[in-house]
Parts: C-alpha cells; sequence; structure tokens
C-alpha cells in the first residue's frame, strides 16, 4: 500500500504569532484567528491533562526597562514594553483547543467569504503523549474542512520538566520523540486510517556548535529509521 504524501505547511501571509500566555483561551483564539496579519494562529502550548496551574507561583509582569515600570494589567505605555513571567503550560488540555478550534470552524461557516487559515498546536508531555497528541490532532483534522489545515508544534524547549533539561538539549531525548513519531506513522501508512499532518519542533536556544550538530544528527538518525 502506498504512502501518504508528506503534509505541506502554507502559511499566508508568512507570519505566525509564537506560542504564548495570550493565545491561551477561545477569545484568544478568535482574535489572532480574525486577525488579518497572521497567516495560522498558533495556540499556547498544551498537555494531554493540562497543566497544574498554581497562582502563587505562575505570574506574569509587563516591563518597560528603560522605567523600571512594572504592570499587571496592560503593557507599560512606550515603545520598550517587555514580559517577565513564569507560567508554565497551559491549564487548558489538548481536547479543550480542538473543541475550541471546532468551534471556530463552525463559526467561519457562517460568513460568506471563508478564508483558509489553519492552526499550529504547540504540545509538549513524554513521547508517548505526543504521539498520542498526534493522533488526537489528526483524528481532529478528520473533521474539519480543507481551510482549516492543522499542523503540530512539539514544544521542546521550556525547562518545566523536574529534574531534567529540556529534552531538545540532549540527542538521546531527542531520539526518543522522533523514534516514537516514527512508529506511530509508519503504522498510520500502514493502515491509511489517520490523515497526516505537518510536525514541527520548537527547540530552546543553542549557544555552541555541538548542540547544533547533535539536533542535525538525531533528525538524520531519525530519517534512516524512517527509511528501513
Amino acid at each position: 500500500m502506498a504512502k501518504q504524501p508528506p503534509p505541506r505547511l502554507e502559511i499566508h501571509p508568512p507570519l505566525v504569532n509564537s506560542s504564548n500566555p495570550w493565545a491561551s483561551t477561545l477569545e484568544d483564539l478568535r482574535s489572532l484567528y480574525a486577525c488579518p496579519s497572521t497567516g495560522a494562529v498558533t495556540t499556547r502550548t498544551s498537555l494531554i491533562h493540562g497543566f497544574p496551574h498554581d497562582d502563587a507561583k505562575h505570574q506574569y509582569i509587563f516591563l518597560d526597562p528603560a522605567t523600571h515600570t512594572v504592570s499587571r494589567e496592560s503593557p507599560c505605555p512606550g515603545p520598550q514594553t517587555s514580559t517577565l513571567n513564569s507560567l508554565g503550560y497551559s491549564p487548558f488540555p489538548l481536547e479543550t483547543y480542538l473543541d475550541w478550534i471546532k468551534t471556530i470552524s463552525s463559526e467561519q461557516q457562517n460568513l460568506n467569504h471563508i478564508k483558509t487559515k489553519g492552526f499550529i498546536i504547540s504540545v509538549t508531555g513524554t513521547p508517548a503523549e505526543i504521539s498520542l497528541s498526534y493522533q488526537l490532532i489528526s483524528q481532529a483534522q478528520s473533521t474539519l474542512p480543507p481551510s482549516i489545515p492543522l499542523a503540530m508544534e512539539i514544544n521542546l524547549s521550556c525547562p518545566n520538566i523536574p529534574n531534567k533539561p529540556p529534552p531538545a538539549y540532549s540527542k538521546s531525548s531527542l531520539l526518543e520523540y522522533l523514534s516514537s513519531l516514527n512508529n506511530l506513522l509508519s503504522s498510520n501508512n500502514n493502515n491509511n486510517s489517520l490523515p497526516r499532518i505537518p510536525i514541527g519542533l520548537k527547540t530552546p536556544p543553542y549557544t555552541y556548535a555541538t548542540q547544533f550538530k547533535d539536533l542535525i544528527s538525531a533528525l538524520v538518525d531519525s530519517c534512516e529509521e524512517d527509511d528501513e
């Protein structure tokens, strides 16, 4: 049985928001989707069961570094506004985001002009949870019109795993994720059971050459596994 062709991700205009706290709620996603400057909308990073948010630990402030002015309610006046935050991942589970995307899709069908704009769904978790996330996103894609394509961003960059560095700093950890996805995709190719969706990796800042080499090596090794 022939393999499904690799999916293509086309974004016009070529600008997307980052996965951030202001892409958390249905209202956030609606606003980003309606914005004419975004060619796709990225959700806040979610987990299968959601992130255990704690108001005492997970906070943010707006900051003007020139004046040291801070605010919790709205950005500080002036062009130099920054943020400091320790918010972690989204408290909403992945399936909540998929339901919200279906809601936005239904709203779009009631418009006279239906635009093509997709969602990049940012997820994280263990390799097994990432594979499950792919299945859930792919199942959601099968229920959506072609005008709302889905993609998956695997967030391997945030330091929210106790006693471990971000997975993208370790070649062996990267290979665990890539191998798990390869096994799932091979199974799907054999069964043609789910539509394929584009996958991207969110990596942390790399500051020396070995980190780049480890990333490239993990990707190459993963491709070789896929060819076997």
